[in-house]
């Protein structure tokens, strides 16, 4: 799925398909995933759907071993387990201690059994950057089996994400656009605090945190100043966000 690269994705995924056939390459004008990964999973025909963003990397065996753990535990989603690819800016650098505090995370449902969107629906393209998070609480309203892949050698996703100070604010700021949409969708849900949080509740999960944080800043000192930053930053971002989402 190409959302209107402005690279040279096109030209290597039409590459891929001629020595491919198996593979499809589908240009899009979409912007946030949701409507992109809703004709990816329209036009597979596998038994497995896998959402992988443009700025991550699979390890060798990670597809091996996540259909292999699916099938043995009987689960219909799975969640990946995620590390950050080292960066050199402190803020990057910071920001990724906030985001995988014990160097890794596993937070996202990467794999799919076809049965789990026959179950849930597809994502919700009206909710910005939070269609994932919503999907799954959807999940959990419809009983889909979950699971989650324990990290083990070869099997995880490697995550190169772009972190400037402009994409950390936008971020947030949609992400709370994003969870104030769900919360008036979903807003008597039982499993909604599971995934979803104000700013204001983002700064104190950070805060249960802070040793986690603070030892790896003091690892990295370089990052210190830009933590103390991005910390009421992202929060501040997040209830902008919200109070803007909120309104109908």
């Amino acid at each position: 799925m190409d959302g209107s690269s402005r690279d040279r994705t096109k030209e290597i995924a039409l590459e891929a398909v001629k020595r491919n056939p198996a593979f499809k390459y589908i240009e899009t004008p979409y912007r946030f995933q949701a409507p992109k990964r809703n004709l990816g999973i329209k036009a597979s025909k596998s038994e497995y759907v896998f959402f992988l963003d443009s700025d991550q990397y699979m390890a060798p065996r990670l597809l091996e071993k996540a259909v292999e753990h699916a099938e043995k535990e009987g689960v219909e989603a799975l969640k990946i387990p995620e590390i950050p690819l080292p960066k050199a800016s402190p803020l990057a650098r910071a920001e990724n201690i906030i985001k995988y505090p014990t160097g890794y995370r596993t937070v996202h449902y990467r794999l799919f059994r076809r049965e789990a969107f026959e179950k849930a629906g597809l994502l919700d393209p009206t909710i910005p950057y939070v269609e994932d998070l919503e999907f799954y609480l959807r999940m959990e309203l419809a009983n889909v089996k979950l699971g989650s892949l324990p990290l083990t050698r070869g099997a995880y996703l490697i995550h190169d994400e772009t972190i400037t100070l402009r994409s950390v604010t936008l971020k947030r700021y949609y992400i709370g656009v994003g969870t104030a949409k769900t919360h008036r969708k979903h807003k008597d849900a039982s499993p909604y605090t599971k995934y979803f949080s104000t700013g204001t509740q983002e700064g104190f999960k950070l805060a249960a945190k802070y040793k986690l944080i603070l030892q790896q800043a003091r690892e990295d000192p370089a990052t210190l100043l830009p933590l103390a930053a991005l910390i009421p930053l992202r929060a501040a971002a997040m209830r902008i966000g919200y109070y803007a989402g909120s309104t109908p």
